[in-house]
C-alpha cells in the first residue's frame, strides 16, 4: 500500500510537469500595413521574438512565432502604423563622398574644397600621400523611407586598357528619424555601401582578363545636420583605402 501511494504521488507531480513542458504552438499571421514603410517596420521588428517577412509591394508583413510573441509584435505595428504627421513628411537631403586615399603622390584637384577640413583630420590618423574624391552622390528622401542608388565610379588613375571594365558602386539607406533641437540630429539606419574595382589577371594587351575586388561598409549612424561624418574605411590594397563621408540636412 505504501508503494502504491508513493507511485500515485509521483504521477500527480509528474503529469502537470509534462503538460507544462509541451511545446507551445507555432503559428503565423499576416498583418496588413496601411501607412508605415514595410521595410522600416520589418527592420524594427527584428528585435522581437518572431520571424518577420515583409512584402513592400503588397504592403504586408508576415509574423511567425508563438502566439504571445506575435501579439506583442502586432502591438508594436499598431503603434507605428499611423497616419503621417507634419514632422514625418519632411525630406532629408543626404550627400555622400566616396574618397580614395593612396600612398602614391597625386594631384588632388579632384577634391571639392568643402571636404578639406575632413581630409586634414584624416591625415592626422591615416598619413596617406593623396586624398581624392572618386564620386559624390546626392539623394533626397522622406523620413521613414528608403533611398538607394548605384552607378559608375572614377578611379585614381584612368584605365590603361580600353577593355577594362569600370568601377561600380551601390548605396542604400533609410532615414529613421530626425531629433529636433538647437542642432538637428538625423538618424540614418541601414546604411549599406558596396564597390567593385576591376583587377587585371592577364596583362596581355588587348585581351586582358579582369576579376573584381569588393569593398564596402555597413553602419547605423547619427549625423548632426550640416556636419560631415566619416562613416568608415575599407582597404583596397596595401597602399590604397576607400573612405565614405556623409552629411545631411532637413529640407523644410
Amino acid at each position: 500500500m505504501n508503494s502504491w501511494k508513493l507511485l500515485l504521488s509521483f504521477w500527480i507531480v509528474l503529469i502537470p510537469a509534462l503538460a507544462q513542458s509541451e511545446p507551445a504552438q507555432i503559428t503565423s499571421k499576416l498583418v496588413q500595413i496601411r501607412y508605415a514603410d514595410v521595410n522600416h517596420l520589418t527592420a524594427l521588428l527584428k528585435g522581437h521574438r518572431v520571424n518577420v517577412f515583409g512584402d513592400h509591394p503588397l504592403k504586408a508583413i508576415v509574423l511567425n512565432g508563438l502566439p504571445a510573441d506575435i501579439a506583442a509584435a502586432e502591438e508594436t505595428i499598431k503603434a507605428l502604423d499611423v497616419p503621417p504627421t507634419a514632422a514625418s513628411v519632411k525630406n532629408v537631403e543626404v550627400t555622400l563622398y566616396m574618397m580614395a586615399a593612396s600612398q602614391q603622390a597625386a594631384p588632388e584637384n579632384r577634391r571639392p574644397p568643402d571636404v578639406d577640413a575632413v581630409v586634414k583630420q584624416l591625415r592626422s590618423v591615416f598619413p596617406y600621400q593623396s586624398y581624392q574624391v572618386l564620386e559624390t552622390v546626392l539623394l533626397r528622401s522622406r523620413i521613414g523611407r528608403e533611398a538607394s542608388t548605384s552607378g559608375l565610379m572614377k578611379w585614381l588613375e584612368p584605365a590603361k586598357n580600353p577593355n577594362q571594365p569600370p568601377s561600380t558602386y551601390t548605396l542604400r539607406y533609410l532615414i529613421g528619424d530626425v531629433t529636433e533641437g538647437k542642432i538637428r540630429l538625423i538618424h540614418i539606419d541601414g546604411l549599406r555601401f558596396g564597390a567593385k574595382f576591376p583587377v587585371s589577371v592577364n596583362s596581355s594587351f588587348p585581351a586582358s582578363q579582369y576579376s573584381f575586388m569588393d569593398a564596402g561598409m555597413a553602419a547605423e549612424i547619427d549625423v548632426r545636420e550640416g556636419v560631415k561624418v566619416v562613416v568608415g574605411k575599407s582597404n583596397i590594397d596595401t597602399d590604397t583605402a576607400l573612405f565614405l563621408i556623409v552629411t545631411a540636412k532637413v529640407v523644410d
